[in-house]
C-alpha cells in the first residue's frame, strides 16, 4: 500500500525522463512495497555471504553435550559444547526479471506508465518470493496435518486444527531427544483459506460480547489480525487454497535463512540491443532487478504444513 511521500507515490508524478536518470528510485520503490508484505521475510534471516556454496548446520535444541552435575570437591567441573546438527549445503542461483520502457513512453508517456510497469514487477517478485519458500519448505520435508474437516464446512473446529499443528511444534525434539521448545507463531495461507478460517464457527465464538471488536472478520486487508491471542494471519496469494503453514514465533529465531550475495538489486537504466541514443534497435530502455540467493530450512521441525483445510 502507498504511503503519503514514498517512492512508490513519486513515480506517478515524475517525468519518465527524470525516472530514467537512474534505477535508485525504481529499487527504492518496490523495496518499499514488498517491505512488511511477505511471509518470505519472515521465514527466512537474510545472511550475505561471498561464495555461491554455502555450508550450514540443522538446527540442534539449546543444550550441550553434558548436563548440569553434582562435582565433588577437588574434582573438574565439566564443560559442554553445544550438540550440531546435521551438515547441509546451499547452492546461490540468479534469481532475475527485466522492466522494459519504450522510447514512446520516455518521451510521450508518463511516470504513471513506469509506475504500472513496475506494479507488474513487483508482483511477479512477490509470487517467486513465495514459490521459492514454499520449495524451500516442501524440500525441508516439514510435518504434514491434515485439517481434521474442512473449515468452511458445519461442525469444523478450525481453532483446534491450528493447535494441533502448535502440538506439534511444542513437542518437536532434535537427534538427542531434547526439545525445541517451539510455539506456534504464523498461519501463511491464501485469503480464500484464511476467510475460511475467520468465518468459522470456532473462531467466531472467540470474539463475543466485550471482544465482539475484536473479531477478524471486521479487519481491514492489511490488518490481518491474531487467532486465539496467538496465531498472526499471513495472506498471500501465492498459496493453495486448503493449504495453511503454520511456523513457529519469531521469538524462537527463523525457520530458515537466506543466503544471498547482498540485496536485490537493479541495474543502472541500459539501452537494449545497442547504443543509439534511442534505446537502441528496439527503441527501449531497461533496468533488470537481480537477486542472487538460496533459501535454507534450518529449522525443519519448526514448521507444519495443514492440509484439506477448504
Amino acid at each position: 500500500m502507498a504511503t503519503n511521500n514514498s517512492y512508490f507515490d513519486a513515480l506517478e508524478v515524475l517525468s519518465a525522463e527524470d525516472i530514467l536518470a537512474s534505477s535508485e528510485l525504481l529499487q527504492a520503490a518496490a523495496e518499499e512495497q514488498l517491505a512488511g508484505t511477505q511471509a518470505y521475510d519472515l521465514l527466512f534471516t537474510p545472511h550475505n555471504v561471498n561464495n555461491l556454496t554455502v555450508g550450514y548446520n540443522l538446527d540442534a535444541a539449546p543444550g550441550l553435550d553434558e548436563a548440569v552435575q553434582r562435582v565433588p570437591e577437588f574434582n573438574e567441573i565439566p564443560v559442554g559444547d553445544p550438540h550440531a546438527g546435521e551438515r547441509k549445503y546451499a547452492d546461490l542461483a540468479k534469481m532475475a526479471i527485466g522492466l522494459r520502457v519504450s522510447y514512446e513512453q520516455r518521451n510521450f508517456g508518463t511516470g504513471a506508465d513506469i509506475q504500472r510497469e513496475l506494479i507488474g514487477r513487483i508482483a511477479e517478485i512477490r509470487r517467486a518470493n513465495s514459490d521459492a519458500a514454499v520449495a524451500a519448505l516442501e524440500a525441508a520435508s516439514i510435518e504434514e496435518l491434515p485439517a481434521a474437516a474442512t473449515w468452511n464446512t458445519e461442525g469444523a473446529a478450525a481453532v483446534d486444527d491450528l493447535f494441533a499443528a502448535d502440538d506439534l511444534l511444542a513437542g518437536a525434539t532434535d537427534a538427542n531427544g531434547n526439545l525445541f521448545n517451539y510455539s506456534a507463531g504464523y498461519v501463511w495461507a491464501n485469503r480464500k483459506t484464511l476467510n475460511a478460517l475467520k468465518r468459522n464457527k470456532q473462531t467466531t465464538d472467540l470474539y463475543t460480547g466485550d471482544m465482539a471488536h475484536a473479531n477478524p472478520l471486521f479487519a481491514g486487508i492489511e490488518q490481518q489480525p491474531l487467532i486465539a491471542e496467538q496465531f498472526q494471519l499471513v495472506a498471500d496469494q501465492a498459496l493453495p487454497d486448503g493449504v495453511a503453514y503454520v511456523f513457529a514465533a519469531s521469538e524462537y529465531g527463523s525457520i530458515g535463512t537466506r543466503f544471498q550475495t547482498g540485496d536485490p538489486i537493479f541495474t543502472d537504466w541500459y539501452e537494449e540491443h545497442g547504443q543509439s541514443g534511442y534505446g537502441g534497435s528496439t527503441m527501449s530502455w531497461r533496468s533488470d532487478w537481480v537477486h542472487w540467493r538460496d533459501l535454507a530450512v534450518r529449522a525443519p521441525k519448526g514448521a507444519v504444513k495443514i492440509t484439506g483445510a477448504i
